[in-house]
């Protein structure tokens, strides 16, 4: 797995102020809190090849964070870049 910078990091309030920072964390936390929807959404994460495929994935995983947090788990999110981890080439706006 690729693993991009989402920047600035997605913020997680319900979870002790707690900062998803990249594609591999969001995917782990994915991980931890799978339902129906989650599935594509990890996936489209985990195959991010490129900065724009990371850009999709990021915002799939705000939605569904935003969706998962209308149905009861507790907090906000905000994410506005992605970039490969290794580099601070090639932002790109959420």
């Amino acid at each position: 797995m690729n693993d991009f910078v989402i920047d600035p990091p997605i913020r997680i309030l319900g979870r002790r102020g707690s900062f998803v920072r990249s594609t591999r964390e969001a995917a782990a936390f994915m991980r931890e809190h799978m339902d129906d929807n989650a599935a594509k959404v990890l996936r489209r994460l985990e195959r991010a090849k490129s900065t724009k495929e990371a850009q999709e994935a990021a915002k799939a995983f705000r939605s569904w964070i935003a969706h998962w947090l209308n149905a009861g788990s507790g907090a906000i999110v905000v994410a506005a870049k992605a970039e490969p981890a290794n580099s601070r080439k090639n932002r790109v706006v959420l």
